[in-house]
């Protein structure tokens, strides 16, 4: 019926508008690409220098392509300087190696590789490690420091022993990243998803290690890991989690757990009132999953409680994440870690890629166990409910015309 294909076709305008006015998507560009190569073919040999180079108060994205090669060098990116990609060559060839562990009266988070006070920064294709020599002298030596709002990683990979990963604060988005590390490895009071990521213990000894320690302060604070379709492997035995602070909060969605995961799952370290720690797992596979020995404290989540998490109000509200994503890479070694169980990952794969986006190869994918699909009303539940509403009443009218109207024409 033409009033039919009219209404249809003025629905579909109608969802598009929405869902670009709700997500805030317009046109993102990189304005300027600057390169880094450690013997001199390219715009700077150093990294800092590079990041130095962008003016204070940036407001449009500009690409740093980082060449292959190990640079060692701490590199900082401060408040001021905004909107930067830090983009390498593969997180296999492109590494930035800082060598510092805690001494007296340090912070933890400035023994980091890369220290990030930005908002709106992005990271691909690189490797970020801390090379302090952990196992002559156990000590805190972390490979990277995230304080900015709206940090992303793809396809990086973060290598050091204890407290690897500071995410320290802000909203952060972790796509298809190796993190390695034996204590606390993954830690902070940020509000971060860990999507198709890999968690690889490297205990010296039969420990126990942590892979998080999550430090939300209170109730109202924003904060929280959620670990969707990852995977956990190693060696050592490993707790998935203890509690920094009251209100830590740690969840795992569909995840691979290896055997290393100790059968209590969770550790309470020096808290006393666990009732206001949440940690909980749901559809996790692998022989680490088992729950039957858990600890009595662990939360059972409801379905709403957990979309809550998974959905875009956790982290993604004004669609900052989709902003990013529409970045196009153009790195020509986007192969980044290859887990050794794992089937290679084709060259030809679009590394840089938004939640849930599945990859374009068919084997892409290296990680056991399912991975969430796309889901417009978990993801955008405010979006989902506008479109419900604005599709039942264009319904509801072209009935109504059609009534009027039954042979197609109007008068």
């Amino acid at each position: 019926m033409k009033f039919q294909a009219f209404f249809f076709t003025s629905l579909f305008f109608l969802v598009y508008a929405l869902v670009h006015s709700s997500l805030g998507i317009g046109s993102v560009q990189v304005v300027k690409t600057i390169t880094v190569d450690k013997s001199g073919n390219g715009n700077f040999k150093s990294i800092q220098k590079a990041i130095n180079s962008v003016p204070d108060g940036n407001s449009q994205w500009i690409r740093i392509h980082v060449h292959q090669g190990n640079y060692t060098e701490q590199v900082k990116v401060p408040t001021q300087k905004r909107f930067i990609l830090l983009e390498g060559e593969g997180s296999d060839s492109t590494i930035i190696q800082w060598n510092a562990h805690t001494m007296p009266n340090d912070k933890e988070r400035e023994t980091a590789a890369l220290i990030v006070s930005a908002d709106n920064f992005i990271a691909r294709n690189i490797a970020f490690q801390n090379s302090y020599d952990y196992k002559s002298h156990p000590d805190v030596g972390v490979a990277a420091a995230i304080e900015g709002d709206k940090c992303s990683f793809y396809n990086c990979k973060f290598l050091g022993y204890q407290d690897t990963l500071c995410d320290y604060q802000g909203r952060h988005y972790f796509k298809q990243c190796w993190i390695e590390g034996g204590i606390d490895f993954i830690y902070g009071r940020a509000a971060s998803i860990y999507e198709g990521c890999t968690l690889n213990s490297i205990l010296v000894d039969n420990g126990p290690g942590f892979f998080t320690a999550h430090g939300k302060v209170n109730l109202s604070a924003p904060g929280g890991f959620v670990f969707k379709g990852c995977k956990i492997t190693g060696s050592g035995n490993m707790y998935l989690g203890r509690p920094w602070n009251d209100h830590s909060t740690v969840l795992f969605y569909e995840t691979y757990m290896s055997d290393i995961v100790v059968p209590l799952g969770w550790d309470s370290w020096r808290q006393h009132n666990m009732s206001q720690v949440t940690y909980a797992e749901e559809s996790c596979t692998g022989p680490g999953s088992n729950k039957g020995q858990r600890v009595q404290w662990e939360k059972q989540l409801s379905a709403e409680q957990w979309e809550n998490f998974l959905g875009s109000e956790f982290i993604n509200q004004d669609g900052w994440i989709e902003q990013q994503t529409m970045l196009k890479s153009t790195s020509k070694r986007l192969n980044s870690f290859q887990d050794p169980k794992s089937q290679p990952t084709p060259k030809s794969l679009n590394s840089f890629q938004g939640p849930n986006v599945q990859p374009t190869s068919k084997n892409a994918d290296s990680f056991p166990g399912p991975s969430p699909q796309p889901n417009m009303e978990a993801h955008y539940p405010t979006l989902w409910k506008k479109i419900q509403k604005y599709q039942d009443r264009i319904l509801s009218m072209t009935k109504l015309l059609e009534n009027l109207y039954p042979t197609g024409h109007a008068p």
